[in-house]
């Protein structure tokens, strides 16, 4: 590539930034073709997207002062920008997600598994199978997985015997889709996965979280406020009658306990005096 045309994307990249309300930072490692162009069709008119080497868009951002969002770019990165908000965005492109096989020497996502059960493998492939520590039994005729196994856990690479056998049993671990790795809003303000898949659900449990550590927080160290105001007028008001009635003190809100309390204390004379009577 040219020098001019190396100039001309960079320029593109921070144009585009500059003239739409989010700009998006995506990931499309091992998306089928056929998904991105979905996606260019579920989008169109709304959103912006091409794929751009890596190394001229970590340029175009460095030289804008956007060093956070640089450090945050994915190795396969496609560009979208769009006014669609973070939230809404993710859950579009969440949408699209595809589930794929996985390749020799490829990193797993996550913890691969092998569950229980039958599987459609040839009796035969017991013992290969035992040999990778995965227990299993012939039941029926088929060969039978007796316990869930996991032969891959996350950030290790997959061999080239586990990516065979994973396909033989038709387990798709890969989760391919246009994944988000950074994205940012017109004012500057930057947004990661984990706040970008936040449900309204989540949401709404975290204020309602927040909301009760703070107002637990207000109540122990007696900060007065409209939330916590009721109810320490209620406690102030149940310890001054409680204390009242201790000391006998004839307010008008409690005359009626006085005089219940009074009549019990009078019964019980009455009864001690009658009995010593007797």
């Amino acid at each position: 590539m040219r020098k001019e045309e190396k100039a001309k994307i960079m320029e593109q990249v921070i144009n585009d930034i500059k003239s739409h309300k989010y700009s998006y930072f995506c990931d499309f490692y091992r998306l089928p073709a056929n998904v991105f162009q979905a996606i260019r069709r579920d989008l169109s008119g709304r959103a912006k997207i091409y794929v751009a080497r890596k190394k001229l868009v970590e340029l175009s951002l460095r030289k804008a002062g956007l060093d956070n969002v640089a450090k945050r770019l994915p190795s396969n990165i496609a560009l979208l920008f769009s006014d669609i908000p973070p939230g809404e965005m993710w859950r579009i492109l969440k949408d699209r997600e595809v589930e794929l096989y996985v390749k020799r020497g490829e990193v797993a996502q996550d913890d691969i598994v092998i569950p229980e059960g039958p599987t459609e493998l040839s009796p035969g492939k017991a013992r290969e199978i035992r040999s990778l520590g995965i227990e299993t039994a012939i039941i029926k005729g088929k060969l039978t997985v007796k316990k869930a196994a996991t032969v891959v856990k996350k950030g290790e690479k997959v061999s080239r015997v586990i990516a065979g056998l994973l396909r033989a049993l038709d387990i798709k671990p890969v989760k391919a889709w246009l994944r988000i790795s950074v994205a940012m809003d017109d004012e500057g303000i930057i947004y990661t996965p984990d706040v970008m898949s936040l449900t309204p659900d989540d949401i709404k449990q975290r204020v309602m979280d927040a909301f009760e550590r703070a107002f637990r927080i207000s109540y122990n160290i007696r900060i007065v406020n409209k939330y916590t105001l009721p109810i320490m007028l209620s406690e102030a008001s149940l310890k001054g009658r409680m204390l009242g009635i201790q000391i006998g003190f004839p307010a008008n809100e409690i005359l009626p306990d006085l005089i219940g309390l009074a009549r019990i204390r009078a019964m019980a004379l009455k009864s001690m005096v009658e009995g010593q009577a007797g």
